[in-house]
């Protein structure tokens, strides 16, 4: 089955209200998005015409091809120092790298809440990364949540001194 939404609100949503309807043996394996948001003059024609940006120049997402990536950076190594030297290297060459225009990529459906808690973060950060992305900021999704991460630790220990 493939459900194809125009929002993230509605994708999550409707993702919560399908799940208890469906059972368990039903999972979202794989999610697409524009990673973008689009101009209200960019509907030109049909509606259609907006939903054909899913199917243009999708970059799929392996995270294994992504792990074995990082095994070739680090196959050198002969002890654990040079290990972590070189997977810090690998990192770095990576951390400027930010999705794509059009992303398809693997959930883990093994790991996914009632709540739908993993595809709403997914989408949420990314709808946060386009619309900083709108208003002109140079930020990468890592940054985007990086950012968070640090506000959270933030509020966490003020809240608990």
């Amino acid at each position: 089955m493939s459900l194809q939404v125009r929002s993230i609100r509605r994708a999550i949503e409707l993702a919560r209200m399908l799940r208890p309807q469906l059972g368990s043996k039903v999972e979202l394996v794989r999610a697409r998005i524009v990673n973008r948001w689009f101009d209200g003059e960019e509907l030109t024609g049909e509606i259609d015409e907006l939903d054909k940006a899913l199917d243009r120049d999708v970059t799929v997402i392996d995270w294994e091809a992504n792990d074995a990536e990082l095994e070739r950076a680090t196959a050198g190594a002969s002890n654990i120092e040079e290990y972590l030297r070189l997977a810090e290297e690998h990192r770095a060459t990576r951390e400027r790298q930010d999705v794509p225009m059009v992303e398809d990529f693997p959930m883990h459906p093994e790991d996914e809440s009632d709540e739908m808690s993993d595809l709403a973060n997914v989408l949420n950060f990314r709808f946060v990364r386009a619309g900083r992305r709108w208003r002109g900021e140079d930020v990468t999704l890592r940054q985007v949540i990086e950012e968070a991460v640090h506000a959270h630790l933030a509020t966490g220990r003020s809240s608990s001194t």
